[in-house]
């Protein structure tokens, strides 16, 4: 982490995007509105699919797709264009987005009801909670390459996320896993959202190095990529002055 940018300057700006993210999530059109709903993300937790995994580890599994260096628009597009704008936006759009999901899925496995739920989804994307996260992590100050960036996705999301499916897919079973905010499965979530978090911030450190400064490092707006976010600038205290999401899908 760069010493321009102290944990809670760094916190401010990733928690307005992850507050942003949930408030276009749950508008009235949008296609993930079902993430707003205890019961329904309860349900989806047991539903089982056709590889053996439920809807949540199947999309966990699609996400962490895209840090993988031959992914088209992501990871991979980002080592053919290091200093593309658009390119390296999309990647930490990328990592935001599954730190959005992560934090969810930790709210989820830690609530015993809607109220709850609301509860942890809120703490776990607080300004408070990321900057108590970001300053556990302790690899900062250094230079970072493009390798460097996708070494650090290797280790702290792909190498993470899909040996641990197996793991989840056993303790989401047990009764006493859920609604328990120590348990050995939220444990195990609170592990893969924190190696998350250190993926951004080493991308937010390679940002610094080539845009300038923390409040030039471009991400996409909060909202699903299929309806084509624009580029903003997260750590810019003015782009959450007055945010409006530019699909009008996610603020009528």
């Amino acid at each position: 982490m760069s010493t321009e940018s102290p944990a809670p300057v760094l916190a401010s700006g990733i928690s307005s995007w992850l507050q942003a993210e949930i408030q276009t999530s749950d508008a009235p059109n949008s296609p993930n509105r079902y993430l707003s709903s205890y019961k329904e993300q309860i349900s989806r937790w047991h539903e089982q699919l056709g590889l053996g995994v439920n809807f949540f580890l199947e999309k966990k599994m699609a996400h962490a797709g895209r840090f993988l260096p031959h992914s088209a628009g992501f990871m991979g597009a980002f080592l053919d264009s290091p200093q593309d704008e658009e390119a390296y936006a999309r990647l930490l759009f990328a990592g935001l987005m599954r730190l959005s999901g992560e934090s969810r899925e930790l709210a989820v496995v830690s609530a015993h009801d809607q109220q709850t739920y609301e509860t942890y989804r809120s703490l776990y994307c607080s300004p408070a909670k990321l900057a108590q996260d970001i300053r556990r992590q302790n690899d900062s100050g250094k230079h970072i390459t493009p390798e460097g960036i996708e070494m650090s996705a290797r280790l702290n999301i792909i190498d993470r996320i899909l040996p641990s499916i197996d793991f989840i897919i056993n303790r989401v079973q047990k009764p006493k896993e859920l609604g328990n905010k120590d348990s050995p499965l939220a444990n195990h979530i609170q592990g893969l959202r924190e190696g998350v978090i250190s993926f951004c911030l080493d991308l937010t450190d390679y940002g610094i190095q080539t845009f300038g400064a923390l409040e030039k490092v471009p991400t996409l707006e909060p909202f699903s990529i299929s309806d084509d976010p624009e580029i903003i600038l997260p750590f810019d205290p003015t782009t959450w002055a007055s945010y409006t999401p530019s699909n009008p899908k996610y603020s009528e």
